[in-house]
């Protein structure tokens, strides 16, 4: 990522692309996770997708779980 504006450290960025371009795990470079963020970067009039939008409307529901597989 090299826009202007994002202010996460590049190494606490990891890419997905798709369906969502990033989840940065603010803090990880430093060795302390603050929070984990689902971002999609849009350039010019790009909108999210329907999936993406109901990504977004899932997390922003607490629909988001961890699972450990042993």
């Amino acid at each position: 990522v090299t826009l202007d504006t994002f202010k996460y450290h590049p190494n606490d960025c990891r890419a997905l692309f798709d369906p969502i371009d990033y989840i940065i795990f603010d803090g990880l470079h430093e060795g302390n996770i603050r929070r984990i963020i689902f971002t999609d970067v849009k350039t010019g009039a790009s909108q999210l997708t329907k999936k993406q939008k109901k990504i977004k409307a899932l997390i922003e529901d607490k629909k988001v779980e961890w699972l450990t597989y042993d």
